[in-house]
């Protein structure tokens, strides 16, 4: 893979992440705006005065030859104005109750490099206040300039200069602007802390959205799956499938039923093909990591797909402590099956259910759990399931076996150790990665080395349609 690609899939799997914690980001833009709305609404007003003030020499400004001290100088004069006796002098005049320091706090000056003019700003909860605070800050200190720095011109000494000689012209500070209000409001101010807040927030909600991912122990993309499981992703089914029937998809409106209905098929086509010997048939082994994860949704539709393509196939239902499989054909519960044909009491033939018999396309024949046994394990032995399974293969070209989780029990060992092709099944955002390996590690005890991973609640399946495009799912290959 080349930089440009690398970077490429690293950005679309970025995108990915924060379009799956769409929501997480959306609510830290809630929050900032919610805070931003508390602190526009408590936040007290504030205005500001403004005043300029020039400062040179005598009358003028400085001349050419002392331009190079510019910057010195205004920079000196600045700290004069925000000095305490300046502050002091002011609050005496104004009869303020506040100290020096918060009156230095509010009082801003600011100059330009090449230029000999103070910006002076002074900002209040009252605009007139803070007019009169500046204009007297500008009085103070224009008079402590005339009062202590001018008579810096001045010679001190009784005897004349002598002829000829350069007298330095006393400093001057003059108000040139007088103080007056800036229209509007210093703080707060609604846009500005709107657009902040909405900027906060959209960092906030991607950096905990990344955090969110990076901290999370469930599988939430394909990526994730392939690296837990250490398999590879044969399909992928969307969002709303498990626990639908595949009567239920054949009344769907056409369109529709062809959208939900096509990732099935391609699953069906794909289990076909995995091999050395493709739709060679055989036993399809489908368990999960822990229930709720969709593995009988898988094993009904699988089965009833195959069926369709013209192949005999048997359902069994060999999750005996659990069964769920029938439903998803319209069947009792309580119909005498493996338990049965295990023990004895019934023939194989004899218990085997046509799912079709209300017409339709054709179905997949289904052996149920049967008579409820209080131990399924001294039931499913890997004698009596290899038994099972070899009746099973003469009777049809597929076996699609529904067992147990296989980290809660070991119902379904003997039938993973015994399938042509395992199938684990893992649902987007709900199945554990350490379960996921915990699947693998336990597969591997079973010497099953061969094993691929179907997805189901995949909010991607839809992106995948048909497996076709350079993020289609990749099929295990014998």
């Amino acid at each position: 893979m080349t930089d440009t690609e690398s970077s490429r899939t690293s950005l679309r799997r970025y995108l990915t992440v924060l379009r799956r914690q769409w929501w997480v980001i959306t609510l830290c833009v809630v929050v900032a705006l919610g805070a931003a709305t508390v602190y526009l609404l408590r936040a007290q007003s504030t205005y500001a005065a403004e005043s300029k003030i020039v400062v040179g020499q005598g009358r003028a400004l400085f001349g050419a030859d002392v331009s190079n001290a510019v910057q010195p100088f205004t920079q000196t004069m600045t700290e004069l104005i925000q000095s305490n006796i300046v502050a002091r002098q002011t609050i005496d005049r104004l009869g303020l109750d506040m100290t020096p320091t918060e009156l230095i706090d509010n009082l801003t000056v600011t100059n330009r490099p090449d230029a000999a003019v103070l910006l002076v700003e002074y900002v209040d909860d009252s605009r007139a206040q803070a007019t009169r605070v500046l204009g007297t800050v500008g009085q103070v200190f224009t008079q402590l300039v005339d009062e202590e720095l001018a008579r810096g011109g001045q010679t001190t000494t009784t005897t004349p200069a002598p002829a000829g000689a350069d007298v330095p012209e006393p400093v001057s500070a003059t108000v040139f602007d007088p103080a007056h209000p800036l229209p509007g409001r210093v703080s707060p101010r609604p846009s500005r802390t709107i657009v902040v807040a909405i900027i906060l927030g959209l960092i906030a909600g991607i950096l905990l959205a990344l955090m969110r991912e990076a901290l999370s122990n469930r599988i939430r993309s394909v990526d994730d799956a392939v690296d837990a499981f250490g398999a590879d992703v044969i399909g992928l089914l969307p969002t709303g499938t498990v626990g639908t029937t595949p009567a239920q998809i054949e009344a769907l409106p056409p369109k529709l039923a062809a959208r939900v209905g096509d990732p099935f098929q391609l699953l069906a086509a794909t289990l076909r093909f995995v091999g050395d010997n493709p739709d060679a048939g055989g036993v399809v082994t489908v368990t999960s990591a822990e229930p709720g994860e969709g593995k009988s949704t898988v094993v009904a539709h699988v089965s009833a797909q195959l069926a369709r393509g013209g192949h005999s196939v048997i359902a069994v239902e060999a999750d005996l402590r659990l069964p769920s499989l029938h439903r998803f054909f319209d069947l009792a519960g309580d119909l005498p099956g493996i338990t049965d044909v295990i023990g004895g009491v019934r023939d194989l033939d004899g218990v085997l259910r046509d799912t079709n018999a209300r017409g339709g396309p054709s179905g997949p024949l289904l052996l149920t759990a049967g008579t409820p046994h209080g131990n399924p394990a001294e039931v499913l032995t890997l004698g009596n399931v290899a038994q099972l399974i070899a009746r099973l293969r003469e009777l049809a070209d597929y076996v699609v076996v529904d067992t147990p989780p296989l980290l809660l029990t070991g119902d379904a060992f003997p039938f993973v150790q015994l399938a042509d092709n395992v199938v684990v099944v893992c649902r987007e955002a709900k199945t554990p990665r350490d379960e996921a390996r915990a699947v693998r590690e336990q597969l591997a005890a079973l010497d099953v080395r061969r094993f691929s991973v179907v997805m189901t609640e995949s909010s991607s399946a839809h992106q995948r349609a048909y497996g076709y495009g350079a993020d289609r799912p990749h099929v295990t290959s014998a």
